[in-house]
Formats: structure tokens, sequence, C-alpha cells
């Protein structure tokens, strides 16, 4: 009976770890699709993950001291990196840190490509 009740625990354990560390990287990706984008300010994705964290709409199981990292430019300075870091909950009162990533590129202003529209070919007379 206590091996039973041991593998129902770690089972239900295993599942809030697995769940809190989908928050997080649901968290991550938020602050990186919010921060790649071209004309965002420093500080809007860490705002967009925080806000999807209280808002509840990635779970409750992230648990605190929840940290959003600063996104960190990669280095040729075209992608981006976000880590957040938490904690699942625990029924053993052994604290389970959890840590996801996030990577994007980022958007870039491109000139307009300009076209030159060439005649076509002669063809065949038509008569």
């Amino acid at each position: 009976m206590p091996v039973i009740i041991l593998a129902l625990f770690s089972s239900i354990q295993v599942a809030m770890y697995f769940i809190a560390r989908s928050a997080a990287l649901a968290a991550a990706q938020e602050a990186v699709d919010v921060q790649r984008l071209y004309g965002a300010k420093p500080g809007d994705g860490q705002r967009a993950a925080a806000q999807l964290i209280s808002s509840g709409e990635a779970g409750d199981f992230l648990q605190n001291p929840v940290t959003i990292g600063a996104p960190q430019l990669s280095a040729d300075g075209t992608g981006i990196t976000v880590t957040v870091t938490g904690y699942a909950p625990s029924l053993i009162w052994v604290p389970f840190r959890i840590t996801a990533t996030a990577h994007g590129t980022l958007e870039v202003k491109t000139p307009t490509p300009t076209s030159t529209v060439t005649p076509a070919p002669p063809g065949p007379p038509t008569p």
C-alpha cells in the first residue's frame, strides 16, 4: 500500500513539474514574441510575460519567485533570447526549480525592392 501511495504522489509531482515548465516556456515565448517586433521598446517583452503569468492564462503552476530575465541579443545581433525561472508546486517540501528559455529572430526594416518592368520579347506576328 505505501508503494502505491508513493507512486501516486510521484506521478502527481511529475505532472505538476511539467505543467509549471510549460507555463514558464509560454511566458518566455510571449516575451520573445513581443520583444522581437520591429520598434519594440526595451522591457516590452518582460512586461508581456509578467502580464501573462499574473493573468493566470499560463496556468497557476509556476510559483514565486518568478524571474523574467532581460532579453539577450545573439552575438550577430539578429536573434533574441529570454529566460524565465520559477518553481513548481511541491508535494514533498522540496522546491523544484523551473527554467525555460525561448529564442526568436529580430524583425528588421529592409528596403522595399524596386521593380523594373522589362518589355516582353517580340513574339510571332499576329495575323
